[in-house]
């Protein structure tokens, strides 16, 4: 799907992020990490907006800060993970990026006891 393609993943050396990364290459995209352990800072809005004008087509926004980091530091969560987003956002805009796929973290769902599951039939027989 993304064989010869560009693609910009933020949050590349994170779980996720380093899992995303090596199936894109294994998919034959190519792949620009970008991670403060790379040297990468989303604040740097001008290198931001000079990568994604070199032809990135897809950008998947992986960086930000956990809920425990963001309870010690909220303004460096708000840095990463607001401002962060939205320069991301801003490079993005007016270039060839066909989209921009931001994932959150699994903090938004709080503490969670019980595994809940959710029935897709469900779902589409009440919004019918």
């Amino acid at each position: 799907m993304l064989k010869g393609k560009t693609a910009v993943v933020t949050g590349s050396s994170g779980f996720i992020g380093s899992a995303l990364s090596h199936k894109l290459r294994e998919e034959d995209a190519v792949v620009i990490g970008l991670d403060k352990t790379t040297g990468f800072d989303l604040s740097h809005r001008g290198e931001l907006r000079q990568l994604m004008m070199q032809g990135v087509d897809y950008v998947f926004h992986l960086a930000v800060l956990p809920f425990n980091p963001c309870t010690e530091d909220m303004r460096l969560c708000i840095d990463t993970n607001i401002t962060g987003t939205l320069n991301v956002v801003e490079a993005a805009a007016g270039t060839r990026v066909k989209k921009i796929i931001y994932s959150s973290a699994s903090a938004v769902y709080g503490n969670i006891d019980t595994v809940r599951s959710v029935d897709a039939e469900a779902c589409q027989r009440r919004d019918s």
